[in-house]
C-alpha cells in the first residue's frame, strides 16, 4: 500500500509517444502484484484529487481508478496535428498538451555591429523535450483550483507564497469585470498564485528559455496575434488566431506569461550564458539564477507590435497581481525507452 500511496501522491504524468499512459501501465502492474521500481513510482501520476486516488487504491477499487485515468488524461498532441486541426477549422481541447521536441537555438536579440545587444544579448541554449499547453491557463481552469479550496490549502503553496497568501487573505484572482469569460486567460494572479495552481494541477512553469524556444518554433521572427489595442484579452480557443509552428496559440499579444525564472540583472545573466556557450558549448536547460524579480514572457494586448518581441523578458515582484499577466502550464517529458 505504501507504493500505491506514492503513486497517488505524485502529480506528474508521463505519456509515451504511442499515447499509452505510463500511469495506466503502472496501475496494471500494481493490480497484478508486480513490484514497481523507484523510477516508475517517481514518474507516475495523474491530475485528479490525490487523496481521492489514495482512497480508491486503498479501497481496492483499481478497476474504477483505471477507468477514471482514461477519462482524465491530458491529450498529448504534436505540433503538426495542431496545425492541421486549425487548417480544418478545429482547435485543440483546453487542457491538452503539445509535445515540444528538444533542440538547440539562438536566444535573445541579434547582435548590433558585431557586439551583444544592449537589451537582451544573444546566446545559444539547448532544451530537452517537454510538454507545453497550447493556451494560457483559462479562467475556467483556474476556477477549479479555487473551488477545490486551493487558496486555503497550504500544501500547494511555497513557504514565501503562503506567507503572501496569509498576509493578503486572498480568495481568488483579481479579475476585471469586463474581461470575465471562462475561456479567457486568467489574469490578476501573482506568481505565487500561479505556482500554487500548477502544483495542484500536477504541472509546472516553463522556464524562460523553454518558453522562448517554443515560441520561436524554429524561426527568428517576432510574432503578434494581431489583437487591436485597448480591447482586452481574447478567448484562448478563438480560431481567428493561428498557432505558431509548434502548435501554440497566443504566445504574444494576448497576456504576458509568468515563467519559472527569477533574476534581478537579466543582462548580466544572459551575457554569462553567452560566454559559457563559447567556452564549453551551449548549456542544457539553464535554470536561471535566483532573484527578487520574477520573469514574464510574451506581450499583452496593450503592447504595440514593435514592443512585442519573442526574446524580450519583463520582470515583476512575485507578489504582483497584474491585469495584463497570466501564465501557461508545462510538464516534463520522458522519451520512450529513456
Amino acid at each position: 500500500m505504501f507504493k500505491a500511496k506514492l503513486i497517488a501522491f505524485n502529480m506528474q504524468i508521463t505519456v509515451e509517444e504511442s499515447g499509452l499512459p505510463t500511469m495506466y501501465e503502472l496501475l496494471l502492474k500494481l493490480r497484478e502484484g508486480q513490484t514497481l521500481s523507484t523510477n516508475e513510482l517517481r514518474l507516475a501520476g495523474l491530475p485528479l484529487v490525490r487523496r481521492q486516488i489514495a482512497e480508491l487504491i486503498q479501497g481496492g477499487q483499481l478497476e474504477d481508478l483505471l477507468s477514471q485515468i482514461t477519462q482524465n488524461l491530458p491529450l498529448i498532441l504534436t505540433p503538426e496535428q495542431v496545425v492541421n486541426m486549425h487548417e480544418c477549422g478545429r482547435m485543440p481541447a483546453i487542457g491538452s498538451m503539445i509535445l515540444i521536441k528538444g533542440g538547440e537555438y539562438l536566444a535573445g536579440l541579434a547582435d548590433v555591429d558585431g557586439r551583444p545587444n544592449d537589451m537582451v544579448p544573444q546566446r545559444r541554449v539547448k532544451i530537452s523535450s517537454f510538454l507545453l499547453s497550447p493556451y494560457p491557463v483559462t479562467q475556467r481552469e483556474f476556477a477549479a483550483f479555487v473551488e477545490a479550496g486551493g487558496y486555503q490549502n497550504q500544501e500547494f503553496w511555497s513557504e514565501a507564497g503562503w506567507r503572501f497568501q496569509e498576509d493578503k487573505q486572498l480568495t481568488g484572482p483579481s479579475l476585471r469585470t469586463e474581461f470575465l469569460d471562462p475561456d479567457n486567460p486568467v489574469t490578476g494572479v501573482s506568481w505565487f498564485e500561479a505556482e500554487a495552481y500548477l502544483k495542484w494541477a500536477g504541472q509546472r512553469f516553463p522556464t524562460e528559455h523553454e518558453w522562448e524556444y517554443a515560441a520561436r518554433a524554429g524561426t527568428s521572427v517576432r510574432l503578434h496575434i494581431g489583437q487591436d489595442r485597448d480591447r482586452g484579452p481574447v478567448r484562448v480557443n478563438d480560431a481567428n488566431y493561428p498557432p505558431n509552428n509548434n502548435g501554440l496559440f497566443h504566445l504574444l499579444g494576448n497576456v504576458l506569461e509568468w515563467v519559472r525564472d527569477a533574476h534581478d540583472d537579466a543582462w548580466s545573466y544572459y551575457s554569462r550564458l553567452r560566454f559559457l556557450g563559447r567556452d564549453s558549448g551551449p548549456p542544457l536547460n539553464p535554470p536561471g539564477p535566483e532573484g527578487h524579480q520574477r520573469i514574464l514572457r510574451g506581450g499583452d494586448w496593450k503592447e504595440t507590435h514593435h514592443e512585442t518581441l519573442v526574446a524580450m523578458p519583463f520582470s515583476s515582484l512575485a507578489r504582483t497581481r497584474n491585469v495584463f499577466a497570466g501564465f501557461r502550464s508545462a510538464m516534463y517529458w520522458r522519451e520512450p525507452n529513456a
